[in-house]
């Protein structure tokens, strides 16, 4: 097992389940544009960090600045945030990486102050050791992790259930880790190649500490 000194995580869809959310956030868009809102299929089919080329396949005009659908979205979810859980063994898996000495970190493109009031709402503050918000460009942010917290590509791991930020994982050279239970659908994600390819959080503890998880407790 990598003596794993830095753990990096995308946060909605990977440690957040907003899944229901984001289905609401699409029909909003889409009845803004006055046009039919594509299935969640289609979405997790083909929606990637980049995610106006969606948009605009289903008609979106092309000239939309994508800040307005992100205005869109955040009012949508402001109304309606508590409606957002965590994944089950999440905070299991942030324990592990804490009993194993590994930094936490979420790196992710959500709005910041979205992101700051999940953190607040979860009481999860003190699990992270950082966090990154409005990360549009992970390959950049990634490598500014690894110098920030002095650590080589080999001794970190990213979680991510986007292809796109699989892609930014492995050109950056730490490992990466799909898993499957968010937004991108789990042959998306295979057609990026994740070093590992998880279906939900307990086997991404397997994966990483080669241990079975402990449900929701806290590890001792």
């Amino acid at each position: 097992m990598p003596d794993w000194k830095l753990g990096m995580f995308d946060w909605n869809g990977t440690l957040l389940d907003d899944r229901d959310l984001m289905k609401g956030c699409l029909q909003a868009i889409f009845r803004r544009y006055e046009l039919p809102t594509p299935s969640w299929e289609s979405f997790c089919d083909e929606v990637g960090l980049n995610f106006m080329p969606f948009y605009q396949k289903h008609g979106i005009p092309a000239d939309t600045n994508p800040d307005d659908l992100r205005a869109i979205r955040k009012k949508f979810i402001k109304r309606r945030w508590r409606q957002a859980g965590l994944y089950s063994t999440a905070r299991t898996l942030l324990w592990a990486c804490k009993k194993n000495s590994a930094a936490r970190v979420i790196v992710s493109a959500e709005q910041k102050d979205l992101l700051e009031k999940c953190l607040e709402n979860f009481n999860l503050h003190d699990c992270f050791d950082a966090y990154f918000a409005q990360a549009y460009d992970k390959e950049i942010k990634i490598r500014e992790v690894l110098n920030t917290f002095q650590c080589k590509p080999e001794e970190a791991f990213y979680v991510d259930d986007i292809a796109d930020g699989i892609l930014a994982a492995k050109r950056v050279g730490v490992t990466s880790i799909g898993v499957a239970h968010g937004y991108n659908s789990k042959a998306k994600l295979a057609s990026s190649k994740p070093d590992y390819l998880a279906d939900n959080l307990f086997e991404v503890i397997r994966i990483l500490f080669k241990v079975e998880p402990l449900g929701e407790r806290p590890w001792e």
